[in-house]
């Protein structure tokens, strides 16, 4: 069943278990799960190339938002590029249960747009997943 992105939410952990809705948020892109990776484990006696599974993670999240200079969430995230660190997000998709997807990461980049007179003001944000998602 199709599931509308409507209603979909992201939030950031800025104060201890405390989160905090992003607004105006427009798209998001991810959470991706990273890429696994395959160790070569081939030896003398194989008959082929052989690989294991390796570690996992190493995600991004982006997003675009409506900047609004005297919003309190879009300037707690510019903050997190100045100050770096690694904090808390969630996603909760607009689904009946809903589901939601945590993890921890990195704000890498807060990049506001003014791209002409007759346009609103815009940022892009990324965000580096720092270790597994989780789902809820």
């Amino acid at each position: 069943m199709a599931i509308k992105a409507k209603g979909t939410t992201l939030s950031v952990e800025f104060a201890t278990d405390t989160y905090t809705v992003i607004g105006e948020v427009k798209s998001i892109t991810g959470p991706s799960f990273g890429e696994v990776s395959t160790p070569e484990s081939t030896h003398l006696t194989s008959a082929a190339r052989e690989y294991i599974a390796g570690m996992t993670g190493g995600g991004t999240l982006s997003f675009d938002l409506h900047f609004d200079p005297d919003n309190a969430s879009h300037s707690a995230l510019s903050d997190l590029v100045i100050n770096p660190a690694v904090v808390g997000f969630k996603v909760t998709f607009a689904d009946a249960t809903p589901a939601i997807y945590s993890f921890d990461g990195i704000l890498k980049n807060f990049d506001i747009s003014v791209s002409s007179f007759d346009d609103l003001l815009s940022a892009s944000c990324s965000v580096q997943i720092s270790g597994l998602i989780t789902k809820a």
